[in-house]
């Protein structure tokens, strides 16, 4: 008797190994961050390195080439407009302007001299014509009296062209001389000093970079230069509030305001002159600064500039990384969830939910929700690692101790 019951038992025992497996098998639950959606302020803004530059600055050069025989000022001196603060050696442009001028005082007595010779030619032709009329003297010897007296007259006319030519070399002899003394454009403080005694000063020509002499400045005028990228200058106004965090002050961030947007972009050291911005595709937008702090800043410290492009008001927000893009997660998703842009995952009763959704604004933190969340939903934001391998219907745990 039991042998014949053996064999069904053992049949249905067999069948039911597969619902005991199930029964006792533990479903994976992952482990997740979340935040909940909520209603804050969100301002669109552009992010740029930006550096500490004067408004007012002059960066000298010297027109001529020389060596500097003496730096007149020192680094923190106040200069006023027109005041001399570097000579160069003019030893040779000295001699040139003496050369140039004991050529004009030549040209000045030729001259001279072609006017006695003019006076004397139009002498003797006077007597001529009257012997000529008294029929002593033929008309040949008239004529050629005539001709003298033309001819003495062009070469006064010509000494005179060539002593001005003279003049005129001698004035840009006495220019370039003049020029060995390099004078202050404007009135400041000298900011820096890049040369020494001894050095040659190159001088600056069109197309060509020379170094800087000198660096004059007015220091009550400090600015914020930014390297705006050409794909956000779009969005660049002027007015726009920024904030400017400075890396030597971490801590203290600085209001500012865009002040200035250039028409072209900033061109590269080396870069051909005429071709605007070079292989450079920033733009060097300026920002004043405004608020307390402004007397520890230095000309060239290194800063961060976040510019508030737009503002959305009070919207419907969650983070940055909790927004899928559906290129990314497509494959992941159920069928049904639709083919909008965007999808975040939200907790629901312990398991995950795709849910598409439009999104409009965004800044370095949060993005905005037009549709498809409600404020008080929590969505996933992590672990990155995590988040593109989750599927909905996926058993999930927050980490945070509040329940799913």
């Amino acid at each position: 008797m039991k042998r014949k019951w053996l064999g069904p038992a053992l049949l249905v025992a067999v069948a039911a190994l597969p619902f005991v497996a199930r029964a006792f098998r533990q479903e994976t639950v992952y482990q997740v961050t979340a935040a909940v959606a909520a209603t804050r302020e969100i301002r669109s803004s552009v992010l740029a390195s930006c550096s500490l530059v004067y408004q007012d600055q002059a960066q000298l050069s010297s027109e001529v080439t020389g060596k500097v025989s003496a730096v007149l000022v020192r680094e923190g001196d106040h200069v006023r407009a027109g005041q001399p603060v570097l000579r160069l050696d003019d030893e040779g442009y000295a001699a040139e302007v003496t050369q140039q001028a004991a050529a004009v005082r030549q040209q000045a007595l030729q001259q001279r001299q072609q006017a006695l010779t003019l006076a004397n030619q139009q002498s003797a032709y006077r007597r001529k014509e009257a012997l000529h009329r008294a029929g002593m003297v033929a008309d040949a010897m008239l004529e050629d009296a005539r001709y003298a007296v033309d001819e003495a007259r062009v070469g006064l006319k010509n000494g005179g062209e060539q002593l001005r030519q003279s003049e005129a070399v001698l004035a840009q002899a006495r220019q370039r001389a003049a020029k060995t003394v390099i004078r202050a454009p404007m009135s400041g403080v000298v900011t820096s000093i890049d040369i020494k005694p001894g050095e040659t000063a190159i001088a600056s020509q069109v197309g060509m970079v020379t170094p800087s002499l000198m660096t004059i400045a007015n220091t009550g005028t400090m600015l914020v230069e930014a390297n705006i990228d050409e794909a956000d200058i779009g969005g660049v106004g002027s007015g726009q509030p920024a904030k400017v965090q400075l890396v030597a002050y971490p801590g203290a961030p600085l209001s500012a305001t865009v002040l200035q947007i250039p028409l072209s972009p900033k061109r590269m050291a080396g870069a051909p002159a005429g071709v605007p911005g070079g292989q450079a595709r920033s733009y060097p937008v300026r920002l004043a600064l405004s608020g307390s702090g402004r007397g520890l800043l230095r000309p060239g410290m290194s800063c961060r500039v976040e510019i508030f492009t737009t503002r959305a008001g009070k919207a419907l927000t969650v983070p940055l990384q909790a927004v899928l893009s559906e290129a990314e997660t497509s494959a992941r998703r159920d069928a049904d969830a639709g083919d909008g842009e965007a999808r975040v995952l939200v907790v629901k009763d312990g398991r995950l939910e795709s849910r598409r959704v439009r999104t409009g604004e965004s800044d370095d933190a949060q993005q905005q929700i037009l549709s498809g969340l409600r404020a008080g939903e929590r969505v996933v934001t992590g672990p990155a690692k995590l988040l593109y391998s989750l599927k909905p219907g996926d058993a999930v745990s927050v980490q945070d101790g509040r329940p799913s």
